[in-house]
This record gives C-alpha cells, sequence and structure tokens, in this order.
C-alpha cells in the first residue's frame, strides 16, 4: 500500500498527534481565547470524522492537540504537518497564529487534497511544560481531518509535506497530462476511420476525465488558488458536471465497442439523464445542497454502469462479440478493483493519509485500452499497407496485361481503321456527286455520314447532260452494316429505275421491285431502307413533269416560284392510302405515286432525317418547318447558296449537342 509520506515517515525526531486530538463546537466569530476555555472531547482522526459528528450542515469546530516536546524536538524549528482538512481551519499554537489550510471569510476555499506544513518558531514552544494547539475549521460536506498529524524538525516536516503533496494531488497532473494527449490521439485516429464509434467515445473519456482530474489539484490551479474561482462553481463543474460526462462517456463506450445496438428510446432517455442532472447539479443553491445532490446523482449513473454491464453480459452468449466482452471485463477490472480499495481503506477504514487508489486504478484501466485501441489501429493498418502492396502488385500486373491486349486492341483498331478508310473511299466511288452542269436545272448536293461510311444512299440518273431522275434512300442504323446495305441497294435501286423508265411504268411499281429484290438480296440482314425515287419528263423547254415514289421517307419539300408558297405534296397523292418502307417482307406496303410540274425558279429540296430529327440544347427537333421557311427565304438563291444557309442554320441549332445520323440533302432548281 501507497504510505503518505514515504521514509519521512519514519524520522526518528517526528512526534505524533493523531492520539493528541480533542474537540469541542464553537461558534463562527469566536476566538482562541474563547476556544481555550471550551470542554473538548476525545476525537478520532479520519476521514468524515467531522461530518460524522456534525452532519453535512455548516459549523465551527475546535480542535485541540496537546503535547509536551521530545529532547529531540526541543530548541529547534518545528514544522507542524496537516494531511488533509476538509473545508478550511486557522491554526494557533500556544495563542499565536501560525497559518491556515483554504479560507473560511465571506467566499470560502478549500486546499482540496493538498496538505500543508506550518512554520513554529521555538519562541512559541513551552520547552519543559505542555504545549497546545488549537485549530479553527470550518466544516461543511463530508468534513474531515485526517490520521497523520504530526511534528518533526522543519526540513523534515517540509519534506514530508511535499511528498504527500506529490502523492495526493500533484501526481495526478501527471495523469491529467496523458489523458490529454490520449484525447488528441484518438481523435486524430476518430477521424481516419470515423466508422469506429468506440475509439471517439474512448477519447470523450479521456477528455472528459482530463477535466475531473483538475479538481484533484485544484489548489495548484491559479485560477482557484486566487480566489478567482468560487469552491462551488469549481465543484460544480469539475467535480460533479465531469464526473457524469465521463461515466456518460465510458458506458457508451463499452456499448460501442462490444456493437451493441441499443433501443433509440434508451439513447434519447441517457442524454436527457444527462443534461437534467447537470443542470441540477449547477443550479445546486449552496455547497451543502451540492454535497446532498452528488450521491442520489452518482447513484443514477452506478445505475446506468449496471445496465451497460447486462449487456456485457448478454455479449458473453453471442459468439460474435464474445471476445470484446472479456476484453471489456479484463479492461475495466484494475479501475473496479481499485474502487472498492478506496471504499475499504477511506469508508470503512476511515484511512485518508493515502491518495485515491480509483485514480490509478483508472489509468491502468486507461493504459490498457490505449494499448488494445492502438494495437488494433496498428493491425488495421499493416493489413492495409499489405493489401495496397498486394493491390498495387495486382494493379501492375493488370497494367501489364492490359498493355498488352491495348497493343493488340489498337492493332486491331488501326486495321479496322484503314478498313473503315478503304469502305469510305469504295462508297464514295459509288455515291458520288454528279459532275458537269444539267440542262434547265441548278442542281447542289451535300453529304455528311457521321462516321467514315453513311447509311444515306443517293443516286442520279442520266442520258448525257440531261437528268432522268433522282434517288435518295436511308438505310436503318448506322456505320459499318448500315453503309454495307447501301452498297447492296444502289444497283438495285439502278436497275428498278430504268426498267421503268424503258417500260414507262409508274415509279411505284419500280419501288416495288427494289423492295422485293432487296429482301430476297439481303438474306437474315435485318436493315430496311426509307427513300424517294424521283423521274423527269420534259414536256417543253417552260415545264417539266415530275414523277415521285415514296417509301416511309419525308415528303420533300416543294417550292413553287409562281404562287411564291410551300406546295404540300401530300394533298397530291391520288391513288389511296401508302404505307411500308423497302426490305421489311413481313409488312404489306403500298408505295404512293406523286405527279407535279415543276417550272422556272420552282425548288425542290429532298432530304433525310438526320436534318429534321437534329436536336438541339433544349431536346427540340430541327423540324421540317425551318426547313420550309428556309427555302421561303432563299428561293432567289442558287441551289448552292440555298444549301450552305442550310448548314449554317443546322449548325446554328445545334450548337454543341453531336449528330446521331448522317445527312444528305439535294436542291433542285428549274432553270
Amino acid at each position: 500500500m501507497l504510505t503518505s509520506c514515504g521514509d519521512f515517515d519514519n524520522s526518528s525526531t517526528k512526534l505524533s498527534l493523531d492520539d493528541k486530538a480533542s474537540w469541542a463546537l464553537g461558534k463562527e466569530y469566536d476566538d482562541v481565547a474563547i476556544a481555550a476555555n471550551y470542554n473538548y472531547m476525545p476525537l478520532e482522526l479520519g476521514f468524515c470524522n467531522l461530518s460524522d459528528i456534525l452532519g453535512y450542515e455548516k459549523n465551527y469546530v475546535w480542535v485541540k492537540f496537546t503535547f509536551s516536546l521530545t529532547d529531540e524536538l526541543k530548541n529547534q524549528s518545528l514544522g507542524l504537518v496537516i494531511p488533509y482538512v476538509h473545508f478550511s481551519e486557522k491554526t494557533w499554537i500556544n495563542g499565536n497564529n501560525i497559518g491556515q489550510m483554504g479560507d473560511s471569510e465571506n467566499d470560502p476555499h478549500s486546499s482540496l487534497l493538498s496538505s500543508y506544513s506550518y512554520f513554529i518558531s521555538p519562541e512559541f514552544l513551552r520547552q519543559n511544560g505542555k504545549n497546545e494547539i488549537l485549530m479553527k475549521i470550518l466544516c461543511q460536506g463530508r468534513s474531515s481531518i485526517s490520521k497523520g498529524v504530526f511534528l518533526d524538525t522543519y526540513n523534515n516536516a517540509k519534506k514530508a509535506s511535499e511528498w504527500m503533496n506529490f502523492l495526493h494531488s500533484r501526481i495526478y497532473m501527471i495523469f491529467d497530462g496523458i489523458l490529454i494527449s490520449s484525447f488528441i490521439f484518438f481523435l486524430i485516429l476518430y477521424f481516419a476511420n470515423k466508422k469506429d464509434l468506440s475509439v471517439l467515445y474512448f477519447s470523450y473519456i479521456c477528455a472528459c476525465s482530463s477535466v475531473f482530474l483538475v479538481y484533484m489539484f485544484g489548489a495548484e490551479v491559479p485560477f482557484y488558488a486566487s480566489g478567482m474561482l468560487s469552491h462551488l462553481t469549481f465543484a460544480k463543474v469539475f467535480l460533479c458536471s465531469f464526473t457524469y460526462l465521463s461515466i456518460y462517456c465510458t458506458v457508451s463506450f463499452i456499448l460501442s465497442f462490444i456493437l451493441i445496438r441499443i433501443p433509440f428510446w434508451i439513447t434519447v432517455l441517457r442524454q436527457l439523464v444527462l443534461y437534467v442532472t447537470i443542470i441540477i447539479t449547477l443550479a445546486a443553491p449552496d455547497y451543502n445542497a451540492l454535497i446532498r445532490l452528488f450521491v442520489p446523482m452518482l447513484t443514477i449513473y452506478l445505475l446506468q454502469f449496471i445496465t451497460a454491464e447486462v449487456f456485457v453480459i448478454k455479449a458473453f452468449f453471442n459468439k460474435n462479440v464474445r471476445t470484446r466482452a472479456i476484453i471489456v471485463h479484463v479492461g475495466f477490472l484494475p479501475m473496479i478493483i481499485s474502487m472498492v480499495s478506496d471504499v475499504i481503506v477511506r469508508d470503512l477504514m476511515g484511512n485518508i493519509s493515502n491518495p485515491y487508489f480509483s485514480i490509478f486504478g483508472f489509468q491502468i484501466t486507461i493504459a490498457f485500452f490505449v494499448v488494445y485501441l492502438s494495437t488494433r489501429y496498428n493491425k488495421t493498418y499493416l493489413i492495409n499497407e499489405k493489401l495496397n502492396r498486394d493491390l498495387r502488385q495486382e494493379v501492375k500486373n493488370q497494367t501489364a496485361g492490359l498493355r498488352v491486349v491495348n497493343n493488340k486492341l489498337m492493332q486491331e483498331l488501326d486495321r479496322s481503321e484503314k478498313n473503315l478508310t478503304m469502305a469510305s473511299i469504295v462508297q464514295q466511288k459509288f455515291f458520288h456527286k454528279p459532275e458537269g452542269i444539267f440542262q434547265d436545272w441548278d442542281l447542289a448536293m451535300d453529304y455528311y455520314p457521321l462516321s467514315k461510311v453513311s447509311g444515306d444512299l443517293y443516286d442520279f440518273f442520266t442520258t448525257e447532260n440531261q437528268l432522268d431522275g433522282v434517288a435518295i434512300f436511308d438505310a436503318s442504323g448506322h456505320g459499318v452494316a448500315a453503309a454495307l446495305v447501301t452498297m447492296l441497294s444502289k444497283n438495285i435501286i439502278y436497275q428498278a429505275f430504268n426498267n421503268s423508265l424503258i417500260k414507262k411504268t409508274k415509279l411505284s411499281k419500280a419501288m416495288e421491285e427494289v423492295n422485293d429484290t432487296f429482301i430476297d438480296e439481303k438474306g437474315e440482314v435485318e436493315n430496311y431502307l426509307t427513300g424517294i425515287m424521283i423521274r423527269m419528263n420534259y414536256i417543253n423547254d417552260e415545264v417539266c413533269q415530275v414523277e415521285m415514289a415514296i417509301a416511309g421517307h419525308p415528303y420533300p419539300v416543294l417550292y413553287s416560284a409562281e404562287t411564291c408558297d410551300i406546295v404540300n405534296l401530300k394533298n397530291l397523292v391520288t391513288d389511296g392510302p401508302h404505307y411500308g418502307a423497302v426490305g421489311m417482307s413481313e409488312m404489306m406496303v403500298n408505295y404512293a405515286d406523286i405527279t407535279f410540274n415543276m417550272k422556272k425558279n420552282d425548288i425542290l429540296l429532298c432530304f433525310t432525317d438526320g436534318i429534321t430529327e437534329m436536336k438541339n440544347e433544349d431536346h427540340e427537333d430541327f423540324g421540317r418547318a425551318r426547313l420550309e421557311t428556309l427555302v421561303k427565304e432563299k428561293n432567289q438563291s442558287s441551289s448552292q447558296e440555298i444549301l450552305s444557309a442550310l448548314s449554317q442554320r443546322v449548325q446554328d441549332f445545334r450548337g454543341k449537342i453531336p449528330r446521331e445520323d448522317d445527312i444528305t440533302a439535294i436542291v433542285l432548281k428549274k432553270n
């Protein structure tokens, strides 16, 4: 067991006064002359000895020590050592005041756990007779005057008092520094991994306990020792409120450590108890009321601790958290043992010469969890490091593999790009703009594949410098598959048009021939076509009769110079309903025939739906109306100027929105 003053207790000159104490009840304004005449009764020194006699109320007690000097102490400067007095006191020897511990005036202050050694001049002592020490003690709360009061040479007494102060008070400053460091360390750990609430609550335990410990060495703290903060406020905040907070955080730590999910209402209840107890404590009107409140409040928190223990015991029967439950019990065992030791030594044996064992036990508990949580974090860190190393190696291996695959892919892409370029060249050979100028026509066209190859198909049927007809088709889909379909279809369309030209049959019959032949030729290919076939019949130099067959394709825009307006070609269909695209074997088709005349300055604009279905940033379609407006506005312009204006308006309309389809446009203006 720790002793109060180490080797200094065994000084050969020491004179113990423990068995020479007596007491008498006094009054606030008594002086030493009045106190000398009181009737004194024997007093046993120890923990709460005065409150056991007088209760918790405020009283003034005179304690007397009567002694004779030993030969070793005669004619020397002596020291009187008092290990502990609560609440405060003033001391006289033979009627001479030699000092005080704490303050008994308007704002009473306790010296808390500090001891004191009073200097006694030889002049104050009766070298051969009886000497009398009188102490006026302010009693309130758990009032005590400890055992271990003695006289010795001043140097020995001073050393003994300093040693007591270290063990009873200043040593807690070391513990406080450890707790603050632990709080910062584990708070940083929590922010590194916010999933582990037990680390956060452990940091809170360290923080709250460090504030609580300030009460243990309060006499060394300037704002308390100087009287800036009253003892009542100091006890309310540092002793009481942070005791509640420490216990609350400890229970929270235990529950989170063993991975217990408590019901929400229990969490709310615990927080409510915390707030209410702190508020009630801070509202205590005086020190006696505070002492009376403190014990029942601690009982409430003890019940919380017992509740947490119930959850820990239940965790023993859960194999997933059994290990954590064992760790909790092992970790808190030193604290529990030391708390029981304090109760036995202080409350039952009345010995307050020793420091609080529970503080040391609590430090062992803190140290245990510091080591455990740090080790757990270190293991996690090492595992993560290993995983990172393995991951880096795996990434390196995968990267090397991907590099090989990527090189092969790039080679394949390069070959594919060359093949696409070749396919584009071949397709452009198939679908080229007409060369030269056609009699009676101002013709222009634009052709913009979405990629290098296109699903749009166009063709011009000519005899020398005479334009016999035009075809524009759009294969479903995009890219290579659609491009192959157009190349397959070109000869079919060309042959069907020539047959209709020779046999003088309707173009709708030619479109049916295209449909039938295309279905036979494409086999299992799922693509289909929409399109228009146009044939010119020259009546005279002024008028050209235009025949047109449509297969599911957008109607061209026809501008009449005579009426200065757009002609609705749908109104010119006279042979019943028309429906169906080209190449859909499972569907019935009926292609429309339309016949109309074109005169000088009339304009016919043919296009694929890549223009009308173009989207802008507001997800609007370019639409047909904008085409009709453009043609009306540009009716005095050449075919090429009309196409240039159309290209610009399409670009302005879509802005930064990428194209999603091929674009083909043909303008025929009658000269």
